[in-house]
Formats: C-alpha cells, sequence, structure tokens
C-alpha cells in the first residue's frame, strides 16, 4: 500500500513511525528543509531515519549536476551542516558498489536516451503503463546485449555500505539519523 503526496507536507500524524527512509529524495527537492521537518516531525521519538543522497563530489565531479532531476547534491561537510539543526544525533555512511553495478547503470542510462529518441507525438499516445513496461522490457534487451551483467544478477556482495567507503570516495551517502 503506498499514498502519493508532497513530500514536504506528509498526509501523517506526528509521530506516525518507528521508521522513516527517504533514498534518493532529498536532491531532487528544492526545499530540502521542509522535507527534513517533515521527516522528522513524523519519525517517533527514539525512532530511526535512513536517508540516501548522491555524494556531490563523486556524482557530479566537475561542479555541473549530472543528473538534470537533481535540484541540489551535497559534499560531507554541507551535508553535515545541514543535518545539524534537524537531528542531534546521525552518523554518515559511504555507499559504493562494484564495476557489475557501473555496466547495469550505465546500460540503464544509454537505454533511456535510446526511449527518448522515440517521437514526442508517438510516447503521448501511449499510456504510462504501457510505456514503463515497453522501457522495462528494452532496458533488460538493451543491457544484455551492450553488458553482460543484469540487474537481476546482482547481489548485495556488490553493494558496500561503510564509514570506511567515506574515505574511498563514496558514490552515496547514507545517513542515519535517530530522533
Amino acid at each position: 500500500y503506498y499514498v502519493a503526496g508532497d513530500a514536504t507536507r506528509l498526509p501523517f500524524g506526528d509521530e506516525a513511525f518507528e521508521t522513516v527512509t527517504a533514498f534518493e529524495v532529498l536532491e531532487h527537492l528544492s526545499d530540502q528543509a521542509g522535507l527534513m521537518r517533515e521527516l522528522k516531525r513524523v519519525l517517533r521519538t527514539g525512532g530511526t531515519l535512513v536517508l540516501s543522497t548522491p555524494n556531490r563530489p563523486i556524482a557530479s565531479p566537475n561542479g555541473v549536476l549530472s543528473n538534470p532531476d537533481h535540484v541540489k547534491e551535497f559534499d560531507l561537510a554541507e551535508l553535515k551542516e545541514f543535518l545539524a539543526p534537524f537531528f542531534s544525533r546521525f552518523e554518515i555512511y559511504g555507499q559504493s558498489y562494484s564495476s557489475a553495478v557501473t555496466f547495469v547503470h550505465r546500460a540503464e542510462k544509454e537505454s533511456y536516451a535510446l526511449t527518448q529518441k522515440i517521437p514526442l507525438a508517438f510516447r503521448r499516445l501511449v499510456p504510462r503503463h504501457i510505456k514503463d513496461r515497453l522501457f522495462k522490457v528494452w532496458r533488460r534487451f538493451w543491457g544484455h546485449l551492450k553488458y553482460s551483467k543484469s540487474e537481476n544478477s546482482l547481489t548485495e556482495r556488490d553493494f558496500a555500505i561503510s564509514q570506511d567507503t567515506l574515505l574511498d570516495g563514496a558514490m552515496f551517502f547514507v545517513v542515519v539519523a535517530t530522533k
């Protein structure tokens, strides 16, 4: 079950959840502080927030956001400064992944770029659920042709989350905060 809504005005009561997650959301919002206020509001006292967001120096190394849908990414110092007014207790981990994940991600980006070449008029005529299914099939097909590894063959060993990876240039930050 899910609820669609505005991340800066969540449709839940105060302290509604023991655990709240926000994976790859923060960087997409212009009102990032609004998101954090809401996440803290719906989190019970003693509850845990788990949040992930790209590590800007790695994800966008030339200073230009590599994802056009991102509004603001953080480096480690900026993220700590941003979190401090909302949570007095938090730890930040780094998430990195194997070259197999990089291949799958690259295949996904390339297949998405190819689907964007389909004429806009045609894309507007096709219902969303059909487009989503076609995109999924195309992504798998393109990924198998281009790369031998598919997202279905990835395992937990292809991902690493630890405080050590922060020093090694993790692609993402993973924040674990307690209210």
